[in-house]
């Protein structure tokens, strides 16, 4: 009887111990788990790309090839050849007698400077100041249809845009954060001292179809594809993949592939 009791005991102790073997293998599997998410997290990279490289080629490819030309009937916006038209159409000025009709007529970029500055990349481009960039007319008027709606200078005209990089195709290209319009506006011979209003108005309202003609255009695909594509041979030499995000320092951006 004591035999059986001893024996039964054993069998007990041998079942309780290949429980806890079991049950520490078992930990052991669940412990290891993670180390394949470290070996995921291990593939994630973030390569810096020097910001004043990146402002170098913004400049050398896509600020030498900026073309801004701003018309009534048919302005644009280019970058590398590719072009994206923009339509700005006339103004009207409500007035005592017959109104007036204004359109931009021929304002053609001229230069296009690049500079960096707090997470942003900005473009002044100066268009021709050669002549009135915004023209008049009177079709109300009897005689003297183009002469009685006086024509407006657009004195030191310029435009910056503020561009902030953003992953794109696999690359990396430029989303427009705001557009300014800079210079003053002022009307041809005395008018100004008589209607110093229509120097305002046109300020508020050219000023915001300019601004919105040039962003909706430098925001269209074929112009990010474009700007990516010049951007792509970096992305190739940083071993990067694809491009999914991006971050900052105070001396680089930083291309990430997740």
């Amino acid at each position: 009887m004591k035999t059986i009791l001893k024996l039964s005991i054993l069998c007990a102790s041998m079942l309780l111990s290949s429980n806890i073997i079991a049950q520490k293998i078992n930990q052991q599997a669940k412990i290891k788990t993670p180390i394949k998410t470290k070996v995921k997290l291990a593939e994630r990279k973030c390569n810096p790309l020097n910001i004043k490289s990146t402002e170098n080629i913004l400049r050398d490819k896509i600020g030498r090839s900026l073309k801004i030309y701003l018309d009534r009937d048919y302005g644009y916006v280019e970058v590398m050849g590719k072009k994206q038209n923009i339509r700005f159409g006339e103004y009207k000025v409500k007035k005592p007698g017959n109104n007036w009709l204004y359109y931009l007529n021929d304002v053609k970029s001229q230069i296009t400077r690049v500079k960096y500055d707090k997470k942003m990349f900005y473009l002044t481009v100066e268009f021709e100041k050669d002549k009135s960039e915004i023209k008049g007319k009177c079709p109300g008027c009897r005689v003297g249809k183009d002469k009685r709606a006086p024509d407006v200078n657009w004195q030191d005209p310029k435009v910056r845009v503020a561009l902030r990089p953003v992953a794109h195709n696999g690359s990396f290209t430029f989303e427009v954060v705001r557009v300014d319009l800079m210079g003053k506006f002022k009307l041809n011979g005395p008018t100004e001292k008589f209607f110093p209003s229509i120097s305002r108005y046109f300020k508020s309202l050219i000023a915001d179809k300019v601004k919105k003609g040039i962003k909706s255009a430098l925001d269209n695909d074929r112009i990010k594809n474009t700007i990516a594509s010049a951007f792509k041979s970096e992305v190739n030499r940083l071993k990067i993949g694809q491009v999914k995000s991006i971050d900052f320092s105070k001396t680089n951006i930083y291309l990430c592939n997740y």
